[in-house]
């Protein structure tokens, strides 16, 4: 029996093209924001992609031709996969360069 026969993501397509060759669409509003729920999502296709020892290719591409994907918010994931005793970071580092300390 396939455990991902009801899976049915709602931020991304998945077509089938042949047991060896899937196309990911991502399709998540607008910008295609990452958010908690493409983040489930996500570890559900993963746990499909691993249980398929036939697929060889999964290309990832975006149903919007400006955004492959847009920033993930760490304090807007409300997921429940998210452990309560992660923080965000204190300090962001932007640029080409960061420094530890």
């Amino acid at each position: 029996m396939n455990t991902f026969e009801n899976f049915s993501p709602t931020t991304f397509r998945i077509t089938r093209h042949s047991d060896a060759f899937w196309r990911v669409t991502f399709d998540n509003g607008p910008l295609n924001l990452i958010d908690g729920v493409m983040t489930l999502e996500l570890h559900r296709l993963v746990d499909r992609i691993e249980a398929e020892p036939k697929l060889a290719v999964v290309l990832f591409d975006s149903a919007n031709p400006d955004y492959f994907l847009a920033h993930y918010h760490v304090v807007a994931d409300m997921s429940p996969s998210r452990p309560s005793h992660r923080r965000p970071p204190t300090r962001c580092c932007t640029g080409r360069a960061c420094s530890s300390g």
